[in-house]
């Protein structure tokens, strides 16, 4: 199959996916934000995970792979909004009100359309990264809680579908056929890991109460879940300081695939 062909069916299974994950959301009705079962201490959990986001940033910010301007830009857009996001989670753990959860949860659905955006970028060209699109994936999250805010105010009852649907983006990569493209920066294994960890957290926050009863009031679900992130994060920041192998325009490469590929976008 031709790069053409499968970047086209790549297009299909996307546009088929969100379709059928949005019209799952319709049909499943308004859905609240649930609080966090968070113990005292979670504000500490919650801390050095963002000290693990802040450090995966600046590790990305540091990479002397990331020379062309529209992966620095998107990269660094990236580690911005998920670190906001943690700041927010951090400030929701020791205050718990609806409003910051909401605020983080909004953040964290913007971080979650520019990853996928990346995602996509590097299989199927920079156009994926450009000013516009990259607006757009930052505009989401506040977007979606807005819609969320006026439907509660219109109809009493609070609905986070769409911030949760932006939140479940990533994890409508994983059955995309794009793993065997190539890629212009990222390795198919480095994405593989990272959102596999972020279904793990994703998981362990659903079972948010069950995971602090389990660990005898230790840890909650939420924090688990915000560690897991954090990870996660980490290793795309570690993966983008030393080992992607995307290049400048112009420069050599071992591989002729490769090459073609980095010359192409």
């Amino acid at each position: 199959m031709s790069p053409q062909l499968s970047a086209r069916c790549v297009l299909a299974v996307l546009a088929a996916s969100l379709l059928a994950s949005g019209l799952g959301l319709l049909a499943l009705g308004p859905v609240a934000l649930r609080p966090s079962a968070a113990p005292a201490w979670s504000t500490l959990h919650n801390g050095s995970a963002l000290l693990v986001i802040l450090a995966a940033g600046w590790a990305a910010a540091r990479s002397d792979q990331l020379r062309r301007r529209p992966w620095r830009q998107a990269w660094r857009n990236f580690f911005r909004i998920a670190a906001l996001a943690a700041v927010l989670a951090l400030f929701d753990g020791a205050a718990a009100t609806e409003l910051g959860g909401r605020l983080a949860r909004m953040a964290a659905g913007s971080a979650c359309a520019l990853v996928a955006l990346i995602f996509l970028a590097e299989r199927l060209g920079p156009r994926w990264i450009a000013p516009r699109p990259m607006l757009l994936a930052l505009l989401a999250g506040p977007a979606a809680a807005l819609i969320g805010f006026a439907a509660q105010a219109l109809h009493g009852q609070p609905d986070a579908r769409l911030l949760l649907w932006l939140e479940a983006l990533p994890l409508l990569l994983l059955p995309l056929g794009v793993w065997g493209l190539s890629s212009r920066g990222l390795a198919g294994g480095d994405w593989l890991l990272a959102l596999g960890g972020y279904l793990a957290s994703k998981l362990l926050a659903g079972f948010d109460a069950e995971v602090l009863a389990a660990s005898g009031g230790g840890i909650d679900g939420a924090s688990a879940a915000r560690w897991l992130v954090a990870g996660t994060l980490g290793w795309l920041g570690w993966r983008l300081l030393g080992r992607q192998p995307l290049r400048a325009v112009g420069a050599g490469s071992s591989s002729a695939p490769n090459t073609s590929a980095n010359t192409s976008g």
